[in-house]
């Protein structure tokens, strides 16, 4: 169930947008990208590189998502902690009803507020 997963990265204002996807040379599923065991961590990593240069305003479009298993779910976690411990707001968009409600049963969404696409994300976070 794995697939590769890379992240394009793009920057409004002084927000940073991520948008998983799938590599295009990933054949091993017709069905969408996984934030799982195999690629959690490359989310995790680009968060942190870009609040290391001071951005801390983020949000991680889900729009390609088709499943969140628990070592994913750990790295939304994560993501969201240490964007906090920065000051910083992380949001997240354009997520599937099957994955939004597993992140209102694990409370991710206390955590984290979801916007039903990236631009209603990104006027939130205008100054």
């Amino acid at each position: 169930m794995y697939c590769i997963m890379k992240i394009n990265k793009k920057v409004v204002n002084d927000i940073v947008i991520f948008t998983p996807e799938k590599l295009d040379e990933d054949r091993s599923s017709e069905e969408g990208v996984t934030i799982d065991i195999g690629n959690n961590k490359i989310l995790v990593d680009e968060i942190d590189r870009e609040l290391e240069k001071g951005k801390n305003k983020i949000i991680i479009n889900l729009k390609n998502i088709s499943f969140v298993d628990s070592s994913g779910l750990q790295g939304l976690f994560t993501c969201a902690i240490n964007v906090k411990k920065r000051s910083g707001k992380l949001l997240i968009s354009n997520t599937n009803n099957n994955i939004l409600r597993i992140f209102k049963i694990t409370s991710l969404l206390d955590i984290v507020a979801n916007f039903k696409d990236e631009s209603l994300a990104i006027d939130s976070l205008k100054d």
